[in-house]
């Protein structure tokens, strides 16, 4: 299981979706058919035995081998039965080796919020020149998880999104939008200074031909 509002510890889910999208790509620089290869790829799949549980999707559902082109009937093992003790310790143990490693990558610090504690949230996606990739400070208002809060603005955030505020900003202060660039299409046309005194001359460039042609003959 995942913590809530955070896919990337779903690491079985988003393994699967760059596994099926590269098979994509790959059958789409052959030229086979799109219904085919999904086809394809899903019996691969389902009939491959998984390197944390040890057994196949097909066998850990449904408790029987997905019969394939390479079964020849009466030569094909029937598999045993899936022991539940067995997958479960296995999968335990490749979740554990798989925390350990990511937190040593990623050099993860544990932070613990309380309910009425100030933060900001890591803002997701693409965001405009000249605004903060983080939000206004927000209240906790409650946890409904480990990792998962609800912040006064009533959206639900995962913990690696948030990060302690302790500055002297107001909240009902409101941003200052004066250091903001402006949007596109919203920028007002200057108006250009009309009169005499508008216009202003320059002196005019004193013009000379050069010297290396004072030995040519010019019409």
């Amino acid at each position: 299981m995942s913590a809530i509002y955070h896919p990337q510890g779903n690491s079985t889910v988003e393994r699967f979706n760059r596994v099926f999208k590269g098979y994509l790509q790959t059958a789409r620089l052959e030229n086979t058919n799109r219904k085919r290869a999904v086809r394809e790829f899903l019996c691969i799949y389902r009939s491959t035995p998984h390197a944390t549980t040890g057994e196949s999707p097909k066998m850990a559902l449904h408790g029987r081998h997905l019969r394939t082109k390479l079964d020849i009937v009466g030569a094909t093992p029937v598999p045993t039965q899936t022991d539940p003790d067995r997958v479960r310790e296995r999968v335990e143990h490749a979740q554990t080796k798989s925390k350990q490693y990511f937190d040593k990558r990623k050099r993860v610090k544990h932070r613990v919020f309380k309910v009425h504690d100030w933060v900001r949230v890591h803002l997701p996606g693409h965001i405009p020149k000249g605004k903060s990739s983080y939000s206004d400070p927000l209240q906790i208002t409650k946890k409904v998880g480990q990792s998962t809060y609800i912040l006064s603005d009533g959206k639900t955030w995962n913990v690696e999104r948030l990060v302690p505020y302790m500055g002297g900003w107001a909240p009902n202060q409101g941003r200052n939008e004066e250091w903001l660039l402006p949007v596109a299409g919203q920028v007002e046309p200057c108006e250009r200074p009309r009169g005499r005194e508008a216009i202003r001359e320059r002196p005019i460039r004193n013009r000379r031909p050069p010297t290396w042609v004072r030995d040519y003959v010019m019409d």
